[in-house]
């Protein structure tokens, strides 16, 4: 109930390790199925979901000038913002539970 009041989803890590570094945290797709787009931080598994979906967008962490310029982005283009939260909806019928145990079934 507190993630669907967000107006972004912010999925920041730091590449600490290599688990870090491939790290695709629970909490973006619970954005995703909340339909809100996501600022992430740029490590490859993140980057792949929200650049093949079009869920947000994608910024290094080592520059916050960068993180701060994204957000206000979001804030202030609506039709930007729009559409991210629209491809989240999309994104969301693909990302599910439902799906992916559909998928885990079939390897078994």
């Amino acid at each position: 109930s507190y993630t669907k009041t967000a107006d972004i989803g912010l999925s920041i890590i730091e590449n600490m390790s290599l688990s870090y570094y491939y790290a695709l945290p629970n909490k973006l797709f619970e954005y995703i199925m909340a339909e809100i787009p996501v600022v992430v931080s740029n490590l490859p598994q993140m980057k792949e979901i929200v650049e093949k979906y079009k869920v947000g967008m994608v910024v290094d962490i080592d520059e916050p000038g960068k993180l701060v310029e994204v957000i206000r982005q979001l804030t202030e283009n609506e039709v930007l913002y729009n559409k991210f939260k629209e491809n989240c909806r999309t994104a969301s019928q693909e990302l599910n539970w439902e799906n992916e145990v559909k998928n885990l079934l079939e390897k078994l």
